[in-house]
């Protein structure tokens, strides 16, 4: 199989392929590198207790208030592509009374949220749980799981609010990292890629010029 030529569309094709991803990347690290490279997390808590509005979008620490337990599971993925395992989503009440989740994947901590949970049935005391992730949204199915579970608990009579917000604890440091240099490095590699491509279209035009 003859590999196919270079075409002047194709080369600039790979230049923006690369640009968008090298962009990317380096967007990201700049967005997340107070978390990346110092740990830096906003205290969910501390926001909570002020009435602060929630700091979607950011990485952030919380200890839960109530853990009511799980209501999902879920395939973990990366950038919502790259499968790396499956994931609880567990419930919380908080401070403020209202409903949020939790992606957990550790099963340390999924144990720790599940005797949690069951302290917080029986009425007795519990270890805190410390939680860091980034805080997003559930998706439209896992918020439909949520509903379900506010219904089934009466939670509406307790006057718990429910909300979308959910702390994405898979999101590690390190893997943020390697998200940010996977696209800096491709974006590079595509850039090369595309400077030979460039080259091998200049050298197929020379014979023609000289015709």
């Amino acid at each position: 199989m003859k590999n196919k030529k270079p075409t002047k569309s194709s080369c600039i094709l790979t230049f923006v392929i690369s640009l968008v991803m090298f962009a990317a990347g380096v967007f990201l690290f700049v967005n997340d590198y107070p978390y990346v490279v110092f740990g830096k997390t906003v205290n969910l808590n501390e926001v909570i207790e002020k009435g602060e509005p929630y700091p979607e979008h950011s990485y952030v620490t919380y200890t839960p208030y109530m853990p009511i337990g799980a209501y999902a599971t879920i395939t973990d993925k990366i950038e919502g592509i790259i499968p790396i395992g499956k994931a609880e989503v567990h419930a919380i009440i908080t401070e403020d009374n209202k409903l949020i989740s939790a992606q957990i994947k550790s099963k340390k901590t999924i144990s720790a949220m599940e005797n949690a949970a069951e302290a917080v049935y029986e009425g007795t005391g519990y270890n805190p749980v410390t939680l860091t992730g980034y805080l997003g949204s559930n998706d439209y199915k896992i918020g439909g799981y949520l509903e379900e579970m506010y219904n089934e608990f009466g939670l509406q009579d307790m006057g718990v609010e429910p909300t979308r917000f959910s702390i994405d604890t898979s999101k590690t440091r390190l893997q943020c990292f390697i998200i940010e240099l996977f696209g800096v490095g491709m974006g590079i590699l595509c850039f090369v890629f595309g400077i030979k491509q460039w080259k091998g279209l200049k050298e197929a035009a020379v014979p023609k010029a000289e015709q």
